[in-house]
């Protein structure tokens, strides 16, 4: 009889035990997810974190690129003269102006990753671009300049140089948002050159004209990048980024005309400027994981405001003189081939 009563008892508690336990273990399981949840609600830095957006190899963290660069330039106040079909003060005719060529350019650069994520890059961008044009005034009429460097009389050529360098020293910080989304804000600095010279010629007063518009500036930049795979190796990538650069002008106008003039009219600006790329890329690691490789092809685009800034002066003997200014925009577009290896 003591058996039969010793088996229920024994049962019970070891249920009421089993029970208890459970109970403890749950409200430990409760005690440990509320506290990751304050973890990463209110210190981010311990609790959860996204994947890195970096290439996963077994090598030294380090990247270098090269750029290969089909660009053209387009900037305003381009128009130099009207090709008149009749004598002043009438005006019947069409607007000449200069365009410019596509170019080749480079871009190279190296980037250093550290272990939280981000990465540090600098990088550097070489272009130059020249443009020329010449123009025969119809019968009966005449070329009519409509800029500082516009030609006129019976015959007229105009002659632009540019060089443009930009570099550019950054931090970012790449993860993935989704499995396969991925994102890079960056923050940095940025220094531009870019220089221009216009050279122009006119039968109609023989003279020889030259002008400079040489920009150095410094200032910040920020931007985004980002990434979507819809394979395991490629994925179309969209970037774009801002800067605001203040800097000098170095602006200049001279002739050699009979009342031969050397104008400098130097002067500082804010110059906002903006880019972006969109592309298709494939990239996947080599040499047992040791290291990654990239290729990218992508249209680019860059533009900057009030970039163009020449002067004009006028010393005419029979005439009161008179000088003006021009402040134009200047931009660039075309094809992007990145070639990028992490080590």
């Amino acid at each position: 009889m003591r058996s039969f009563l010793f088996f229920p008892i024994a049962l019970s508690a070891t249920s009421l035990f089993a029970v208890s336990n459970d109970e403890q273990r749950v409200s430990l399981l409760e005690c440990k997810m509320e506290k990751v949840r304050g973890e990463s609600v209110y210190l981010c830095h311990n609790g959860a974190r996204f994947a890195s957006g970096r290439p996963v190899t077994a090598g030294y963290n380090l990247s270098a690129f090269v750029d290969v660069l089909y660009w053209k330039f387009y900037d305003g106040g381009n128009d130099y003269s009207v090709k008149n079909n009749t004598v002043l003060p009438k005006i019947i005719g069409r607007m000449e102006k200069l365009n410019y060529e596509w170019e080749p350019g480079y871009r190279i650069g190296a980037s250093y990753g550290f272990s939280d994520q981000w990465d540090f890059t600098v990088s550097l961008i070489r272009m130059k671009s020249d443009c020329d044009d010449e123009k025969h005034a119809p019968a009966g009429g005449a070329l009519e300049p409509v800029s500082p460097y516009g030609v006129n009389g019976g015959f007229g050529g105009v002659r632009k140089n540019l060089k443009y360098s930009v570099f550019n020293f950054e931090m970012g910080s790449s993860y993935f948002v989704s499995r396969s989304f991925y994102l890079r804000p960056h923050f940095g600095a940025q220094a531009a050159w870019i220089h221009q010279k216009i050279h122009s010629s006119s039968s109609g007063n023989s003279v020889y004209n030259r002008f400079q518009n040489q920009f150095n500036g410094g200032g910040l930049r920020l931007g985004l990048d980002t990434k979507w795979f819809f394979d395991s190796h490629w994925n179309f990538v969209f970037n774009a980024a801002t800067s605001a650069l203040y800097g000098k002008f170095n602006v200049s106008m001279r002739d050699n005309s009979t009342t031969t003039s050397h104008i400098g009219a130097d002067i500082s600006r804010l110059v906002p400027s903006v880019q972006s790329l969109a592309g298709l890329c494939w990239e996947m690691n080599f040499a047992e994981d040791n290291n990654h490789i990239s290729l990218l092809l992508a249209y680019e685009n860059s533009y900057w405001w009030r970039q163009n800034q020449l002067v004009r002066f006028e010393n005419n003997l029979r005439a009161p003189s008179y000088g003006s200014r021009m402040s134009e925009d200047l931009g660039m577009q075309g094809l992007t081939f990145d070639l990028t290896l992490f080590f």
